[in-house]
C-alpha cells in the first residue's frame, strides 16, 4: 500500500532511539523528509546517520520541555522547508513513586513533557498546517493514561490529560484539514524500558504474561501504527485512539 508520504515534511520528537527512531526510519523509507528532534546530541547524531541510510533526514538537538525553543524550531523548519505536513509528538516520560513522596518539581516536569510540549507544538503548527491546506499530527500516549497503576501518579495523570487534549485538538483541527490522532502504546521493548526489565525481571515477566499476545511490542510495530495514522489512506481518520498493545487495554481483569 502506498502511504502517500513521498516528499512530505515530517517532524518526530524523541527521535534518538526507541519508538521515535523507528518512526523516523519508517517515514524516511516511505519518502518523507524527516526532521528528528531529541535532547542528546551524540545519540541523536548516531540515529540521524542510521536513518539517513534509508532516506532524507536532518536532526535538531533540543529539549521539547524548552517550549520557546521547541516552538521556534517548528517555525524555522516551516519557513526553511516551506511546510510541515506531519508532526509526531513521541517524546515522553515521567517520575515514578508514591503520591506521598512525589515532589512538586517531578510532578510538574511530567506535565511539561507530556502535556505542555504537545500543546505548544500544536499551537505553533496549527496555523502552518491550515495555511498549507492541512496536515497530520500524532501524539503518543500510554495505556497508563486509561488504566491506573500504583506509583505512576505524575506519568499516568499527564498521559490522561494528553488524551483529552488530543480529543479537543482533533475537533478543532478537523475543519482546518488538520487530522489529530492518538497512538496509545502498551508494553514496548525499547532502550528506555530495558533498564526496568533488567532491574525487575520478575515484574517484567508478569507484564509479559498480562499481555494477551504474550510478549512485549517492538518500536517498529508502534512506528507502523503512527505511519498509518499520518498516511493518505487514513484521510478520514481524526480523533482516533489507536491502541497498539497486544489487546492489553481491553482484556477482562480476571
Amino acid at each position: 500500500m502506498d502511504l502517500g508520504l513521498k516528499n512530505k515534511i515530517a517532524v518526530v520528537t524523541g527521535a534518538s532511539n526507541g519508538i521515535g527512531r523507528a518512526t523516523a526510519r519508517l517515514l524516511a523509507q516511505e519518502g518523507a523528509h524527516v526532521v528528528m528532534i531529541a535532547r542528546r546530541v551524540d545519540v541523536l547524531e548516531e540515529a540521524r546517520a542510521d536513518v539517513a541510510a534509508w532516506g532524507s533526514v536532518e536532526a535538531i538537538a533540543l529539549d521539547v520541555c524548552d517550549l520557546p525553543a521547541y516552538t521556534h524550531a517548528l517555525e524555522e523548519v516551516a519557513e526553511r522547508l516551506g511546510r510541515i505536513d506531519i508532526l509526531v509528538n513521541n517524546a515522553g516520560g515521567g517520575a515514578f513513586g508514591p503520591i506521598d513522596m512525589m515532589d512538586d518539581d517531578a510532578f510538574i516536569q511530567s506535565y511539561r513533557l507530556n502535556v505542555y510540549a504537545p500543546f505548544a507544538s500544536m499551537r505553533a503548527v496549527f496555523p502552518i498546517m491550515e495555511r498549507q491546506g492541512g496536515g497530520a499530527i500524532v501524539n503518543v500516549t500510554s495505556i497508563m493514561g486509561v488504566r491506573a497503576q500504583a506509583l505512576s501518579v505524575s506519568y499516568a495523570s499527564s498521559k490522561a490529560a494528553l488524551n483529552h487534549l488530543n480529543a479537543v485538538a482533533a475537533v478543532e483541527g478537523a475543519p482546518k484539514g488538520i487530522r489529530v490522532n492518538t497512538l496509545q502504546v502498551g508494553s514496548i521493548a525499547t532502550e528506555g524500558t530495558a533498564g526496568y526489565r533488567d532491574a525487575y525481571p520478575e515484574q517484567a515477566a508478569k507484564v509479559t504474561t498480562a499481555v494477551p499476545m504474550g510478549r512485549w511490542g517492538t518500536p517498529e510495530e508502534i512506528a507502523a501504527g503512527i505511519a498509518f495514522l499520518v498516511s493518505a489512506p487514513a484521510s478520514f481518520v481524526a480523533g482516533a485512539v489507536l491502541a497498539v498493545d497486544g489487546a492489553l487495554s481491553v482484556q477482562f481483569p480476571y
